[in-house]
């Protein structure tokens, strides 16, 4: 039985990564991940908050440096996201979230209740 269990787990692995929204989630990411100004957009945006992080431990999240740094993150941030590529990504990854989240609910939702699951 067990063994059957693994057989039947790897087939839906196996499948759902040859489906085809997950293959196009895959391209999209490596294109993403090779693309120079994603990557210096993303650069630029993780060391903002990094800035922004550091002055959270001095000031509070109102002082004009931090609203300033905020501001600047705010729109690098929208650069990046209305970038076609990471909107693409974007949009693909919430396509194959839902189709994992489908592929979970039907698996898990006998076991489960309201309060907690009940497979332990």
């Amino acid at each position: 039985m067990s063994k059957k269990i693994y057989e039947l787990a790897f087939a839906l692995h196996s499948a759902l990564e040859a489906h085809v929204d997950v293959v196009l989630l895959k391209e999209l990411e490596l294109k993403v991940t090779a693309d120079e100004e994603i990557r210096a957009l993303h650069a630029v945006c993780n060391n903002l908050q990094d800035k922004i992080n550091n002055l959270l431990e001095y000031y509070d999240i109102e002082h004009y440096e931090v609203k300033s740094l905020r501001q600047q993150l705010f729109a690098q941030k929208y650069l990046l996201d209305s970038n076609p590529l990471v909107s693409a990504y974007n949009k693909q990854y919430k396509k194959v979230s839902e189709l994992y989240n489908y592929v979970s609910k039907r698996i898990f939702d006998d076991f489960c209740k309201p309060r907690g699951c009940s497979c332990q």
